[in-house]
């Protein structure tokens, strides 16, 4: 069982310090979606830590994987070098987490 990230150069280099091998730098949409489908095709990663800034970009392809029912791996969103996560996208790691969706 194996980690992957796909974030900005620094974050990146980061994880690869604390001993995650599968790391992609990325800073597009075209970038990231070639990163992912990588990843989703590589059986022994379960858990993908991606910027939420990169994860906005594809969205729509890792919900797709989900109401498909494939679930690993497992998506983690962090916040992206600027430091700031959208509400939304923590709303969303919270409801995944406990079930429930928070209020507004």
């Amino acid at each position: 069982m194996r980690m992957a990230v796909i974030s900005d150069n620094e974050t990146v280099r980061a994880f690869m310090l604390a001993g995650v091998k599968e790391a992609h730098v990325c800073g597009d949409r075209f970038e990231t979606e070639k990163a992912l489908k990588k990843i989703f095709n590589t059986p022994d990663i379960v858990v993908l830590f991606i910027s939420s800034d990169l994860a906005r970009d594809v969205r729509d392809i890792i919900e797709r994987r989900r109401k498909a029912g494939e679930f690993y791996p497992i998506v983690v969103e962090i916040p992206p070098k600027s430091g700031k996560m959208e509400e939304d996208a923590i709303r969303m790691i919270v409801k995944r987490a406990v079930g429930v969706d928070m209020e507004k």
